[in-house]
């Protein structure tokens, strides 16, 4: 079975689709695609769908600027702890929906540079990521309608949401 791919030589500077590039690799643990040139991808639609094996994705270096479709792109990836998505430029994206669906070893994710606008589809963007303890969410812009994402199923964020919470609430003998 495949548990690493060499693909640092593959020309991507033409490619505009990379959907389910790696999709269903399910015992590929090393793959490196940080040489690969994205501008002109606009699909990146389950890229690494259910690459449970993974261990790391280093997609740091990825130009998204025409990226239109997000959806499943690492949806399934259960073993990767870490993930740098902090540069995506998703300005144009209009379906970020299950992106990161099932991301059970994610811990933190900044998601600050997203743009997630009103009507555009983000469901379950961070559905099922139970190990994620740090998320940076997109600022809201003035002037700008931007869709949370929801955190169903993302139990250590939500616990520790609420322990930051009780903590910064007065002891009840400080109301008197």
């Amino acid at each position: 079975s495949l548990t690493s791919v060499n693909v640092s030589h593959f020309k991507t500077g033409k490619v505009i689709d990379m959907s389910e590039l790696f999709a269903e690799c399910h015992e590929l643990k090393y793959v490196d695609v940080s040489n690969f040139d994205t501008r002109k991808v606009n699909v990146f639609t389950g890229m690494f769908r259910n690459c449970v094996n993974l261990l790391k994705i280093d997609v740091s270096n990825f130009n998204t600027s025409n990226a239109i479709d997000l959806s499943e792109m690492f949806m399934g990836c259960q073993s990767v702890a870490e993930l740098d998505v902090s540069s995506f430029d998703t300005r144009k994206v209009d379906n970020f929906a299950f992106m990161f669906t099932e991301c059970d070893s994610l811990v933190k994710l900044d998601l600050s540079n997203f743009v997630l606008y009103e009507g555009h589809s983000s469901f379950r963007l961070l559905y099922q990521c139970g190990s994620l303890v740090e998320l940076k969410l997109p600022m809201r812009k003035q002037g700008a309608t931007i869709a949370w994402p929801s955190l169903d199923d993302c139990h250590s964020l939500m616990y520790r949401c609420v322990r930051e919470i009780e903590e910064d609430i007065p002891e009840e003998d400080s109301w008197n």
